[in-house]
């Protein structure tokens, strides 16, 4: 991983959202929820009564997935206790993102474009405004 050669708080905060969802995931395919596609102990369970060596795949698909939740719970301590030990913080990653985005040439160009944008429309919305109140005022003094 990056983030541990550069020491990158931001690299940090990107690993742990992602591994975050591979659990969350790990654990959605070992429960198998029935018609997702994940062959979990509920989907080996269907499954089981219909073709029980197809069953038995399910099952032990599920267990593997059940011992990839703990792998996965041990591995994240200890990277986040890596990052904590670095001296990486939210308050840093929020910096770097900063930075990042402040350096970044595509945002800046759209930040441009849409300051232009909002200007430009602003103008366009007072010359509107302005026109139709000067044509409600002329047609008043037309009818006196």
């Amino acid at each position: 991983m990056s983030c541990f050669r550069s020491d990158s708080s931001l690299g940090y905060m990107w690993f742990f959202f992602v591994f975050c969802f591979q659990i969350i995931v790990y654990g959605f395919n070992c429960i198998g929820f029935p018609k997702t596609g994940a062959c979990g102990f509920w989907n080996g369970a269907i499954v089981f009564d219909e073709a029980t060596a197809v069953g038995a795949m399910f099952i032990i698909c599920a267990i593997l997935w059940a011992l990839g939740i703990p792998v996965g719970v041990f591995l994240f301590q200890r990277v986040h206790r890596f990052y904590r030990s670095s001296g990486a913080s939210l308050q840093k990653a929020q910096q770097e993102a900063y930075a990042a985005a402040a350096s970044n040439k595509t945002l800046q160009n759209a930040g441009k474009k849409a300051v232009y944008t909002a200007a430009t429309n602003k103008t366009v919305q007072q010359g509107v405004a302005t026109g139709i109140k000067n044509a409600a005022q002329s047609a008043v003094t037309q009818q006196n």
